[in-house]
């Protein structure tokens, strides 16, 4: 999928999926887009697999399990 058009679906969809409590991060991978949560968590992953259903089923994605993300000093 071309980088542009992930632009634009990332753009629309990371309201959504930064509402979503355990995401902490959304970005372009290299086959779609790529969602960092901070732990493993069934509830997080349903919630994420819903909102690209409603809103753009054909979109590529994956998730991440990356952490607590923090600011560092």
């Amino acid at each position: 999928m071309e980088t542009e058009l992930l632009r634009e679906w990332k753009k629309k969809l990371a309201p959504r999926l930064s509402a979503i409590t355990g995401v902490n991060g959304i970005g372009i991978g290299l086959i779609g887009l790529k969602i960092n949560i901070e732990q493993e968590d069934k509830k997080v992953r349903d919630s994420i697999d819903e909102v690209f259903e409603q809103e753009c089923p054909d979109v590529p994605f994956v998730v991440k399990v990356v952490g607590k993300i923090t600011k560092s000093r």
